[in-house]
């Protein structure tokens, strides 16, 4: 499909005259140097070293559209550096790339919308990109095993949705800075994560999930969120080792909660300060949960609009008995 190139051309003119003396008869010389900056409309894709080699003697600055870093075995791309002069694109996305190690190459990118990051068998480091505080839209990051925790988001305050999973990652300092989310939390398949600690959201606009992390054993993290959008699921599934949900013990209200298949958990204290659930309430197949008493003020209180679903826990009290405060077995 036919794509605009917009040159911007800085001209250095250098016009070097020589005085003509009566013993000699040097010609005049011309020197002229031109610096290209290259704005690509639309999308762009790099799916060789060649490519990126070639866009960077362009002196490509900036991609409006979707900028794919993806590349076929013939010509793997090894190295960025030579697109260092890139500033700005609307979506970055690097996927498919069998030898790239580093983002090297990328340390003047600052501005971009959305950054999506996957199935980069060798990429260890992305710290080159270190993006402002600005407002982004989303950021998705999985299938990287060999990717070290990062700085690069560390000064983003406000996103629309963070989606991370598949990653070697203990911990999520990688987002220390990060405030709110105005659609979509979700940490999946992570499979070393251990704790949520780092996180210092305050408040999701839609849905929070946590789901399949083996070796997940607290949340409590979570507890500096305060506050969700009246539309707000939140979702912890199949995390073997959670024992407890106390990072949502700030929690007053939500939307819907399904809590499912999280073997190791015990009791729901988390949910002790919940004054409202405005939808439904499920909450199955906790092989070791016997204790519902964090339940009961949102029961009691008649603050459960929605269906009450609890089935196939170690304890299955109906919504009558924790009214009447029988929580336990």
């Amino acid at each position: 499909m036919p794509f605009k190139l917009y040159y911007f051309k800085t001209f250095a003119f250098i016009l070097f005259s020589y005085l003509f003396l009566s013993c000699s008869d040097d010609d005049a010389e011309v020197n002229q140097s031109i610096v290209e900056e290259y704005i690509h409309v639309g999308d762009l894709f790099l799916t060789s070293q060649g490519n990126v080699d070639f866009y960077g003697q362009m002196n490509l600055i900036e991609v409006t559209g979707t900028l794919n870093i993806s590349s076929a075995l013939s010509d793997p791309i090894i190295d960025l550096t030579p697109i260092n002069s890139l500033r700005k694109v609307n979506i970055l996305s690097v996927s498919g790339n069998s030898q790239l190690e580093t983002f090297n190459g990328l340390e003047n990118l600052r501005e971009v919308q959305n950054i999506q990051i996957f199935s980069n068998p060798r990429l260890e480091s992305i710290d080159a990109l270190q993006l402002d505080g600005n407002i982004i839209n989303g950021i998705g990051i999985s299938n990287l095993p060999m990717l070290e925790n990062t700085t690069t988001f560390s000064n983003i305050e406000e996103i629309k949705v963070l989606s991370i999973g598949n990653l070697i990652w203990t911990d999520l300092f990688a987002f220390s800075g990060l405030k709110r989310v105005t659609n979509v939390f979700s940490v999946g398949d992570m499979n070393f994560l251990e704790s949520l600690d780092g996180i210092n959201i305050e408040y999701v606009e839609s849905d929070i999930k946590i789901e399949n992390n083996d070796q997940l054993i607290n949340i409590d993290a979570l507890q500096s969120i305060t506050e969700t959008g009246i539309s707000c699921e939140l979702s912890i599934l199949l995390n073997q080792n959670l024992t407890n949900i106390d990072g949502f013990n700030s929690l007053t209200s939500i939307n819907r909660i399904r809590i499912l298949d999280n073997n190791s958990l015990q009791n729901l204290d988390g949910f002790s300060n919940l004054t409202a659930i405005t939808n439904e309430l499920d909450i199955s197949r906790n092989e070791s949960l016997s204790d519902f008493c964090g339940l009961v003020p949102v029961i009691t209180s008649d603050g459960l609009v929605g269906n009450f679903i609890v089935e196939n826990n170690l304890f299955n009290p109906t919504s009558f008995q924790l009214s009447q405060g029988i929580c336990t077995e």
